[in-house]
């Protein structure tokens, strides 16, 4: 596993894991991208169900400044546009959750 592969399995685990957010909000078609070539920031993606506010999450996470990035998007099918409904930087690990549900008004919990 490359750094940047673990890098985004921590993300999702910062959330909840994979099985988790597949479970509780319909997440689908995870992925990650090394965006420099050299794992220092990597930027994470999920689709979910469920919120009118938004149904794409992007995260971002920089190592050099140990901080994430979170951006919501809001992605229409039938016109395949894409509008960002929120973005956020400097966000700590342990925000993430919190973040999320406050901004979807979806939980990643029971």
């Amino acid at each position: 596993m490359t750094n940047a592969q673990t890098t985004a399995e921590t993300t999702l685990n910062q959330l909840g894991g994979t099985n988790k957010l597949a479970a509780m909000i319909g997440a689908e078609n995870f992925s990650f991208n090394d965006v420099h070539g050299n794992g220092e920031s990597v930027e994470t993606s999920f689709y979910f169900k469920a919120s009118k506010v938004a149904n794409l999450c992007q995260i971002r996470y920089d190592v050099a400044i140990d901080n994430y990035t979170v951006e919501l998007f809001k992605f229409s099918k039938k016109t395949y546009s894409v509008k960002k409904v929120y973005s956020t930087w400097g966000v700590e690990g342990s925000q993430l959750i919190e973040l999320f549900e406050k901004e979807t008004g979806l939980y990643l919990s029971l």
